[in-house]
């Protein structure tokens, strides 16, 4: 999210430096009328006030927040809630249907990892040290989806904490 906020800031930039490039400067000669001086300044002055605009509010999404999966619960994010609660496998995969399954199913899934990587070395049938050592790797892989899982829904709560809240001064 931040990256895309950093594409936002620096395409607005460019489209300000586009449209105030010279563009304006050039056709200043031209015009005769008071009328039309005041509505070429008023234009500038409304293309350079949209790009403030669009810099200022992205810089919002910039602004360290702390957000936590047990901001879920409060009254600010009722409207992610309700998308979740339509949905929630999409946000919390198959593993789990609240935050605290997400952190149970990756602890769970770590821990089973570590057991599992601990008893090959204690095998003596090559085979069976093979199973135990891809079941290890499944087990860790599935807490990173998990941790990925975590992560998209904490996004989620950032860009709803950005949405709602005020612009700041």
């Amino acid at each position: 999210m931040r990256a895309a906020a950093r594409w936002i800031t620096a395409t607005a930039a460019a489209v300000g430096a586009l449209v105030l490039a010279g563009g304006p400067l050039v056709v200043v000669k031209d015009l005769d009328d008071a009328g039309d001086v005041v509505a070429a300044a008023g234009g500038m002055l409304l293309a350079v006030a949209g790009v403030v605009w669009v810099v200022w509010r992205t810089g919002d999404v910039l602004t360290p927040r702390t957000a936590t999966l047990d901001d879920l619960g409060s009254p600010e994010l009722d409207g992610l809630r309700a998308l979740v609660d339509r949905s929630p496998a999409d946000f919390y995969g198959p593993t789990a249907s609240i935050p605290a399954g997400l952190r149970r199913e990756r602890r769970l899934r770590l821990t089973v990892a570590a057991r599992l990587e601990a008893l090959p070395a204690r095998e003596d049938d090559p085979a069976r040290a093979r199973i135990l050592a891809h079941e290890a790797a499944v087990a860790r892989r599935n807490a990173l989806l998990i941790h990925r899982l975590q992560h998209r829904l904490l996004a989620w709560v950032h860009a709803w904490h950005v949405r709602k809240s005020p612009p700041s001064n």
